[in-house]
């Protein structure tokens, strides 16, 4: 989980000589501004490699997880017709790179005004994590200290009506937890049908957002790569979930005034 330091088609003509026309990449077409996207993404963590300060999450790659599960949820939130952005704290700087704590300071104080123009434009903001499995990490789950899982984490200091529906939607109605530990994944101790309450960055900046905002602990890292493989094996085999939050995020939207 972030760290609570300072740190968010183009439409070709169809009548203009499609035989000739090159398609169009995704680097190429216009990036949708804050007032045009209806969910916001957001990774939190830097990259293994990057300079940090503990802020690259579970086991230090917390990112290598993050990022497939990101970017299905992003394809299937499209596919129901919602404008997406992914937030990569790297990407707020010209290198893309954090080499030094200069480049870490200025990129998460972009990456916290990105979220705020999220807020400002009523975005829902999903941060999507991946928890630590156990702590020590070399403890049993009978003898560890703290035992991870799949949550649903809000802030409790940051709670707009939205973000109250919202979660209250995803957990009771449409049980995403449920889902979560249908597919394999360790739902927390004592979080399994409520939400759980801590003080986070992002949480505190986007909680206010009249889309909603919450942090979805997938499952813990160590036991998802365990049980299903590699990063993009994580992701396609949590996808039913994804798959439902996309769904329900959509559903949730639409019901709005």
């Amino acid at each position: 989980m972030r760290t609570p330091l300072p740190r968010i088609l183009s439409t070709l003509c169809a009548a203009c000589l499609p035989l000739l026309a090159n398609p169009i990449s995704a680097a190429e077409r216009p990036k949708p501004g804050p007032d045009d996207v209806a969910v916001l993404i957001a990774t939190d963590h830097t990259r293994p490699g990057d300079y940090s300060e503990a802020s690259n999450g579970a086991e230090g790659r917390e990112r290598d997880y993050i990022d497939p599960a990101a970017d299905y949820l992003a394809d299937a939130l499209r596919a129901h017709g919602l404008t997406v952005k992914i937030a990569r704290v790297e990407e707020q700087l010209p290198v893309a790179r954090i080499a030094n704590k200069t480049d870490f300071d200025s990129a998460y104080a972009a990456y916290d005004e990105l979220l705020r123009s999220a807020v400002r434009a009523g975005s829902t903001i999903v941060a999507l994590h991946f928890d630590a499995d156990r702590l020590p990490p070399e403890a049993s789950l009978a003898d560890a200290e703290y035992i991870g899982g799949a949550q649903i984490i809000v802030d409790d200091r940051s709670l707009s009506p939205g973000t109250k529906t919202l979660t209250k939607q995803l957990l009771v109605q449409d049980k995403i937890l449920q889902t979560l530990a249908r597919q394999g994944a360790r739902l927390r101790p004592d979080y399994t049908d409520k939400l759980r309450m801590q003080k986070n960055q992002t949480l505190y900046i986007a909680g206010n957002s009249s889309g909603g905002a919450f942090l979805l602990e997938l499952a813990p890292q160590q036991q998802a790569r365990e049980q299903f493989g590699n990063p993009q094996q994580v992701a396609r085999a949590l996808s039913p979930a994804l798959d439902q939050l996309a769904e329900a995020i959509a559903r949730f939207r639409s019901a709005q005034p």
